[in-house]
C-alpha cells in the first residue's frame, strides 16, 4: 500500500519536472539574426513622384547665330581678258564624248580637238600638226576662150600656241580651147609653193602673212605676199562668224609664148564667212568676198582695174578629232571672165 503511494508521487514530481522544463523551453530567446539578403537584380522601387510646379523648366537654348552668306564666286573671264595662249586652251577641248565607265570617279576624256568648225580656235593648239591631200577641178571662161584646169594639193599647218606656221604646195594641169579655131592647146604643168604664218594679237584674232610663188615650172613666174587681219567671233558651240581683210601685192616677170606678159598689180580684199553646226559632226562654211585690183602697167587691155568676187560653200565632216573630210565649190567672177571650181579634200591631224 504504501509503496503504491510511493510510485503515483513519483510519477507525479516527473511530470512537472517536464512541464516545468517544457514552460522554460518556449521563452528562451532566439540568438540574433543575419540581415536579409538584398537581390541586386530585383526592381527598384519607383522613385515619389515630385509635384509637377517643383519640375525645374530650363529656358529654351538660343539658336546660333547665322553664318555670314559665302562672297558669290567671281565671273569666268571674257575672252578680251584672256592671253592668246589662254583662248587656245578654253577652246582646246570644247566636245566633251558621252563615255561609258565602271569607275564612278573616273572623268570623261574630253576630246582634244573640236569636231565642229565653229568651236575651233582660230589657229591649231601648241603641239598640233595637221595635213592635208585635195583633189580640185576648174572651168575658166571667157568670151574667146575656155579654160578646164585639174589637179592636186598638199599642205601643212602646225601650231606652236599664239603662233601658227602653215605650207602647201599644188600641182595643175591646164587645156584651153579658142573660140575662133577651136584648137585645144596644153598648158604646161604649174606648181604653185605658199607659206603662211599667223600670230594672235588678241582673243580670236590674228595678223598673217601668205607669200605664194606661182608657175614655178614655168618661165612665167608670179611672186604675191599679202598682210591681212583676220578676227573669229565663237557664237555658240555651233555657230561663228569669221571676218578677214588685207591687202596683196603681185609681180610676174618674163613672157611666155602664150602671150602673157609682165605686170605688176595691187589688190585690196576682204572676206566675210559664216560657220554653222548642222549636226554633232557635220558644219556647213558659207563665205563671200571681193577684191579689188588695180594693174599698175598698162597692158592695153582697155582697163586698168577689175573687181573679182568669190563665192565659197563648203561642208566639212569630222569623223573624230583627228580626221576630217571637206567638199567644196567655188565661184569667181568679175567683168571680163568667170570662173568655178570643185574640190574634195582630206585632213589628218596630229598631236604631242
Amino acid at each position: 500500500m504504501q509503496r503504491a503511494g510511493w510510485s503515483g508521487i513519483s510519477v507525479g514530481v516527473v511530470t512537472l519536472l517536464a512541464l516545468a522544463r517544457l514552460a522554460h523551453a518556449q521563452w528562451i530567446p532566439l540568438p540574433p539574426q543575419p540581415p536579409p539578403v538584398v537581390d541586386p537584380w530585383a526592381d527598384e522601387p519607383p522613385p515619389p513622384a515630385i509635384p509637377p510646379d517643383t519640375i525645374p523648366v530650363e529656358a529654351p537654348a538660343e539658336p546660333p547665330p547665322e553664318p555670314p552668306p559665302e562672297p558669290p564666286p567671281p565671273e569666268p573671264p571674257t575672252d578680251e581678258e584672256l592671253t592668246p595662249d589662254e583662248i587656245i586652251e578654253k577652246y582646246k577641248t570644247t566636245h566633251t564624248p558621252a563615255t561609258t565607265s565602271t569607275t564612278r570617279d573616273a572623268p570623261a576624256a574630253p576630246e582634244r580637238y573640236p569636231l565642229l568648225l565653229p568651236a575651233r580656235p582660230i589657229v591649231l593648239p601648241a603641239g598640233t600638226a595637221s595635213f592635208d591631200i585635195g583633189l580640185d577641178m576648174g572651168h575658166f571662161a571667157q568670151p574667146d576662150i575656155s579654160i578646164i584646169s585639174g589637179g592636186f594639193s598638199l599642205g601643212a599647218r602646225f601650231g606652236f600656241g599664239a603662233t601658227e606656221v602653215a605650207v602647201g604646195t599644188s600641182i595643175r594641169g591646164f587645156a584651153s580651147q579658142s573660140a575662133e579655131d577651136r584648137d585645144t592647146r596644153t598648158f604646161p604643168r604649174v606648181r604653185t609653193i605658199s607659206g603662211t604664218i599667223r600670230r594672235l594679237v588678241a582673243p580670236e584674232l590674228t595678223i598673217g602673212s601668205l607669200i605664194v610663188l606661182g608657175n614655178v615650172d614655168t618661165e612665167y613666174q608670179r611672186f604675191s605676199p599679202n598682210l591681212s587681219l583676220s578676227k573669229k567671233i565663237h557664237i555658240s558651240d555651233r555657230a561663228a562668224i569669221f571676218f578677214n581683210v588685207g591687202v596683196d601685192y603681185e609681180t610676174a616677170v618674163s613672157e611666155t609664148d602664150f602671150g602673157l606678159r609682165d605686170y605688176d598689180r595691187f589688190s585690196l580684199f576682204g572676206t566675210f564667212a559664216v560657220e554653222a553646226g548642222v549636226s554633232d559632226n557635220v558644219s556647213l562654211y558659207a563665205s563671200t568676198g571681193f577684191q579689188q585690183n588695180e594693174l599698175l602697167d598698162d597692158l592695153d587691155l582697155g582697163y586698168t582695174s577689175y573687181r573679182t568676187y568669190v563665192t565659197q560653200l563648203s561642208l566639212l565632216i569630222a569623223t573624230s578629232d583627228a580626221f576630217d573630210v571637206s567638199i567644196g565649190w567655188s565661184i569667181y567672177s568679175s567683168g571680163t571672165y568667170d570662173s568655178k571650181s570643185f574640190d574634195l579634200t582630206l585632213i589628218v591631224r596630229r598631236f604631242r
